[in-house]
């Protein structure tokens, strides 16, 4: 996609979600969200920029109620496992708290760690100062009931997770809000005169019943659900730009009007972010946003959008300081947690690997990558040369013996960028640029194929503009703002 392609497209979805008839189904349906201009996210747009024969149309739509009836089926085997709960772990009656952190579930191991992998230690240094706090997950395992069931009940902090189905009556209730959407989004199509917005429309009749919709209102009705029950008075949700989060905060307002809904970005922001830098209204838009250090504060002050959103700095877990480096011949290799950005990664490191049996290869999966996903995408495991590694160690200990790391689209660069690791930033052909450090120019190395690799490392050097620039992209956690906030709130 081109980059005025990008633009037109953010432009119409967003003349969807702040028309005058918008309302929180609207607001629901992740599709209509633009969040960047990774390739991997712009395929669910590619069929708007062109025309699909009449037997694509009909083995598509096929397919589709194929894929909605197995859903369907999935969705009641859930509403008889469930036992029609919100969410899965206990919580005591009349129990309240002070504020309610919304976090993610990537591994069920998680589930017994004290820290959480996105907040770190925030929510226990603020319990340290007597405030009362619950972290609330976003189920992203298959992991069954049972297993989330068996936390650890001695943690600090009680958290709970979010079902994936919730009681029969709200699931009908969220069906017919998505099914009316679908249905105001037709009437819609049928007298819009712009060609484009007219597409967009039609595309949104289907997004409006999907999976991801429904995910996005059980998320927020659960929410609101816990923000009654709990009286709290500030929510803090991690923030990149999903619906969910938006209607989140909406429906906590519902609920209290007063409640401070605060948004976390705690990952790096892309050249072409869109979603997350601009405004959708005083019910959607969160009172602060808080960033993981001064680079993405300085971004989100460029962003006229934003205009009236306090900013501040809460720090990032990523900040770290390597104290011991050996910067040996060996190469990092960080794809993202999207299995088809480990195939591009590996595929080709593997190739290097094969050609230059001196350099040590270290493949780093992200948590919410599995083995098992590399070996859908093509990946022979059985057969990579003894120069490559499936890392089982810390990302510290990582950084700590490469010179050298091999990246797209993932943010933790910045950190190994920060300890002296030298970048080098895989492209491809005919897609926009995903790299996070997309602000340094050509101050850092890239290469298109694997020939070129050996003569990108004899070319490679330290360079001490790129290290300051990483250093500012994360902080180091500074819970005060957090609690200066709570004080204003009580």
């Amino acid at each position: 996609m081109t980059e005025e392609k990008y633009k037109l497209l953010c432009l119409a979805c967003d003349s969807v979600l702040l028309g005058d008839d918008a309302r929180i189904e609207t607001i629901a349906i992740p599709w209509l969200h633009v969040m960047r201009e990774h390739p991997i996210f712009l395929r669910q747009y590619e069929d708007l920029f062109t025309e699909k024969s009449y037997r694509k149309t009909l083995v598509d739509y096929f397919c589709l109620k194929l894929k909605r009836t197995i859903q369907w089926v999935k969705l009641i085997r859930h509403l008889f496992k469930l036992q029609n709960k919100f969410w899965i772990g206990e919580l005591k009656k009349l129990h309240t708290f002070d504020v309610i952190f919304v976090s993610h579930l990537l591994n069920a191991s998680q589930l017994s760690v004290e820290d959480d992998f996105y907040f770190n230690q925030v929510p226990q240094d603020l319990a340290k100062r007597g405030v009362k706090v619950l972290i609330v997950l976003i189920n992203h395992t298959s992991a069954p009931i049972k297993v989330l069931n068996s936390g650890d009940n001695s943690l600090s902090i009680p958290r709970v997770v979010i079902s994936k189905s919730l009681p029969a009556r709200e699931e009908f209730r969220i069906w017919w809000q998505t099914k009316r959407q679908s249905n105001l989004f037709r009437q819609s199509a049928k007298i819009e005169s712009d060609e484009f917005r007219k597409r967009v429309l039609k595309k949104a009749i289907i997004e409006a019943t999907s999976p991801a919709t429904k995910t996005s209102l059980r998320i927020a009705r659960a929410i609101s659900e816990l923000v009654r029950r709990t009286q709290v008075q500030t929510i803090i949700t991690t923030y990149e730009g999903h619906a969910w989060e938006r209607l989140v905060f909406a429906t906590a307002r519902t609920v209290n009007q007063e409640i401070k809904c605060i948004g976390y970005q705690h990952a790096a922001l892309f050249r072409l972010q869109h979603s997350a830098k601009r405004s959708l209204g005083a019910t959607y838009d969160p009172d602060l946003i808080l960033t993981a250090g001064p680079v993405g504060l300085s971004q989100l002050k460029g962003s006229k959008s934003l205009t009236g959103i306090k900013l501040g700095i809460l720090g990032s877990r990523r900040s770290l300081a390597i104290s011991q480096q050996s910067f040996t011949a060996t190469c990092l290799v960080l794809p993202e947690g999207i299995a088809k950005e480990c195939q591009i990664l590996f595929s080709l490191s593997l190739q290097c690997a094969k050609s230059y049996p001196d350099i040590h290869f270290i493949w780093r999966l992200h948590p919410i990558i599995a083995l098992d996903d590399l070996v859908r995408c093509g990946l022979d495991l059985g057969n990579i040369p003894s120069n490559i590694e499936i890392s089982s160690q810390n990302f510290e200990a990582d950084i700590a013996r490469c010179k050298w790391a091999l990246y797209r689209g993932s943010t933790a660069i910045i950190t190994a960028a920060a300890n002296g690791v030298i970048p080098i930033y895989l492209t491809q052909a005919g897609e926009l640029s995903i790299d996070p450090l997309y602000e340094m120019g050509d101050s850092h190395l890239s290469i298109g194929y694997s020939h070129q690799f050996l003569d990108v490392l004899e070319k490679s050097a330290v360079n001490p503009k790129l290290i300051k620039y990483c250093t500012q992209f994360y902080s180091p956690f500074d819970v005060s703002i957090l609690a200066d906030q709570l004080t204003c709130s009580a």
